[in-house]
């Protein structure tokens, strides 16, 4: 793996010093503001060229109008593909962007044709001999959909995956024990078949994800830069709607959270905040100055659970604990108020 990240690094420099590596992301924007906030992280980096947002899950038309809204504050206009909805449910956060027009969007909209839209996007990369990034924010439909018909186009040093995926040995909110982590465990099928393919794949899992959160000093920094900042102000803003409206909502836990969430204190608990930023971490190899990552042979096995297997497993390497989530907190604080400067 660490041959694998050494190589993209070399791939992405090689392709000039000041080209942006091409992103597609997969994310389940809606029910909880981390998406969001992954979201406003890589559309605002420059070191990133976000060409395709799929919304996925159930949906997806709503989870559009949000994913739109968050690009219009960016000023990108990344193509925009709605997968097949399991349901018309989204989440307390359709609430911000729930009048949002997707027919003045100035990007492509597709209503449908996501796997090949990420086929399509994936191919010009490679023709184009461009490092490519997936950053998987929500449950591998997709992109398992994708892997099943066109693998050879994903494979390593070219292509890396980051995902929030999985719980190795800690389960939410720090709970130690192993469970069936959401992504990982909404479509097993889907994750089995992600968690196999031959791909160079890193994941944030429950183990540090499950307790990364922005409070203090570094939240305030944020709220005080929404007056000049649009990206900053909009994650703000769809997380103070998503507050308002959550209490509403019988399936969602609110105030879980180490430190108790609160749009005028602290985020939510960012599990997706985590792999956006694990992006560049991991490639610039800051990542062990923040976290411990570790190398394994995962599955997803039937009932949803990551575990460890030696015959049949894939390697993975996954972030088993954290070694400053201050100091991460507030280099990922940076990069929001300061992209050009970000580090990761």
């Amino acid at each position: 793996m660490r041959h694998v990240l050494l190589a993209f690094a070399l791939l992405a420099a090689t392709a000039g010093a000041t080209a942006r590596v091409a992103v597609i992301i997969e994310t389940d924007v809606g029910k909880y503001p981390d998406d969001a906030w992954a979201l406003g992280f890589m559309l605002g980096n420059p070191a990133y060229d976000v060409r395709l947002i799929v919304t996925s899950t159930n949906g997806t038309r709503g989870r559009a109008q949000i994913v739109a809204k968050m690009c219009d504050a960016a000023g990108q206009t990344p193509t925009i593909a709605m997968g097949a909805a399991y349901g018309t449910y989204v989440g307390p956060q359709i609430y911000w962007a729930q009048d949002y027009d997707l027919s003045s969007y100035t990007g492509q909209v597709l209503t449908n044709g996501a796997t090949d839209a990420v086929i399509q996007v994936a191919t010009e990369a490679a023709n184009r001999g461009e490092p490519l990034l997936f950053l998987q924010l929500s449950p591998p439909l997709v992109l398992a959909d994708a892997l099943t018909k066109n693998p050879e186009i994903f494979a390593p040093p070219a292509v890396r995956f980051v995902a929030m995926s999985g719980s190795i040995a800690t389960g939410y909110t720090g709970k130690p024990g192993a469970v069936p982590e959401f992504n990982a465990a909404f479509d097993p099928v889907a994750s089995k078949v992600m968690y196999a393919a031959a791909i160079a794949m890193e994941i944030a899992p429950l183990d540090t994800s499950g307790i990364f959160q922005v409070f203090g000093e570094q939240y305030k920094a944020l709220l005080d830069a929404r007056t000049s900042n649009a990206l900053v102000d909009a994650v703000i803003a769809s997380y103070e709607v998503w507050a308002a409206n959550c209490p509403l909502d019988p399936t969602i836990r609110c105030k879980d959270g180490i430190v108790t969430p609160d749009p005028g204190k602290a985020s939510t608990t960012l599990f997706d905040l985590q792999a956006a930023a694990m992006c560049g971490a991991t490639r610039t190899g800051t990542a062990s100055e923040f976290l411990t990552m570790r190398l394994a042979k995962l599955l997803v096995n039937a009932t949803g659970y990551t575990v460890e297997d030696l015959a049949i497993g894939r390697e993975t390497r996954y972030a088993a604990s954290w070694r400053d989530m201050d100091s991460f907190s507030t280099t990922v604080v940076d990069c929001f108020i300061s992209p050009a400067t970000c580090m990761l």
